[in-house]
């Protein structure tokens, strides 16, 4: 309860920079907790820096991005401080792709696209979380329900997402956007050429196979570290590899993407570690298969119809842990609890029986993706800014 009155005086604390006027061509974006250039605010940003690169921009990032120094009217602040808050309170528009942050004292005059992070309606969260203590989480969605007025719009990428977003954020339906993330529209494009260059970059003969591991965060649980190793340790690194050889009559190298959570604190043999590369989508461009176990990245992943298949070694405590919007029985992704069942889901694969469950999915998700989702955003913007 303590933490909850710290957010009321901290909210009154930060009032003081309603002093400063709104800078009517000033936007924000910030990306994940951990304050990143990537996801669906990046994608925003570049087509928008191309069209209006007149601008103030301004990013909340931990580290320095090679890539963003070659914009200009870039400015970039450190997460949580009185730069970020003064900048974060004065810009026009505010692009974010978590939740709001319940302390920050919003103005209404101000324009906030919340974007989230995945797509689908998979893992639940907000007030629909089993991980989170039942009192706790229903004091903390009543601090979101009241940040959450703030939000202008809300970047859908499925009906089931708006419908799940609502019964756990109490978002009006009237707020969504319902055109797809801007992160998948690459899926839509010819990316030969990014194909190519990136695995020069990651040292990765053009000819091999690459088969893509990425596991999600085990926020709330036990041990959430122990957990998330376990679950890396269980898989049979060399059978998938033979296994997809046999099936695919080529060599596959394996990739290990690990969750932001997790960088630097995990080790993978016989898997080359690209947790440090830190745009997925182009990760999941290069992969021709995809091993994950509850991350949304398979809804991103089904936008291209290549086969993603489900190892979740911990299946049962997941799921008496964490609940889910779409059970997993109608994902359209072959589930493997072990190794053995892996192997078999991959020998057994059936490209066509896969795509009409995959589109069967689409559709019964209401799936939004078309590709087109960052040009109706800007067009969006740019309307707001002129």
């Amino acid at each position: 309860m303590f933490k909850y009155i710290a957010i009321h005086i901290i909210r009154v604390i930060l009032y003081v920079f309603h002093i400063f006027a709104i800078n009517n061509r000033k936007i924000f974006f910030t990306s994940f907790e951990s304050c990143q250039f990537i996801c669906n605010p990046k994608y925003i940003f570049i087509d928008l820096h191309d069209k209006l690169p007149e601008l103030k921009y301004v990013w909340c990032l931990n580290r320095e991005y090679e890539e963003l120094s070659k914009y200009s009217n870039v400015v970039t602040v450190n997460n949580n401080t009185l730069l970020y808050v003064y900048h974060i309170l004065t810009s026009k528009v505010i692009i974010t792709n978590i939740a709001l942050r319940t302390f920050m004292p919003y103005r209404k005059k101000q324009i906030i696209i919340n974007t989230w992070h995945g797509g689908g309606a998979y893992k639940r969260v907000g007030f629909g979380d089993r991980a989170r203590n039942y009192w706790e989480e229903k004091i903390r969605s009543k601090f979101h329900v009241i940040s959450n007025r703030n939000i202008t719009w809300f970047i859908s990428s499925c009906k089931a997402q708006s419908v799940a977003m609502h019964e756990s954020y109490c978002l009006p339906y009237s707020k969504y956007l319902s055109i797809g993330m801007p992160r998948n529209d690459i899926f839509f494009h010819n990316n030969n050429h990014l194909i190519y260059s990136l695995k020069n970059k990651l040292n990765i003969p053009q000819g091999s196979g690459i088969v893509l591991y990425a596991p999600t965060h085990r926020a709330g649980m036990n041990d959430s570290l122990k957990s998330m190793v376990k679950s890396i340790t269980d898989l049979d690194v060399n059978n998938l590899k033979d296994t997809l050889a046999k099936k695919y009559k080529k060599e596959f190298i394996c990739l290990f993407k690990g969750h932001p959570g997790f960088i630097g604190k995990l080790s993978c043999e016989d898997m080359i570690n690209v947790s440090l590369y830190h745009d997925m989508q182009e990760l999941l461009i290069i992969a021709d298969i995809l091993i994950t176990d509850y991350s949304s990245c398979a809804w991103d992943f089904s936008l291209t119809y290549k086969p993603c298949f489900i190892f979740a070694p911990d299946f049962d405590q997941y799921i008496a842990h964490r609940g889910f919007y779409t059970s997993m029985e109608r994902w359209p992704y072959p589930l493997a609890k072990s190794n053995d069942e892996l192997q078999m889901n991959i020998t057994n694969f059936d490209k066509t029986v896969y795509d009409t469950n995959v589109k069967k999915h689409h559709e019964e998700l209401g799936s939004y993706e078309q590709g087109t989702a960052t040009a109706k955003v800007t067009e969006l913007l740019m309307g707001i800014f002129k």
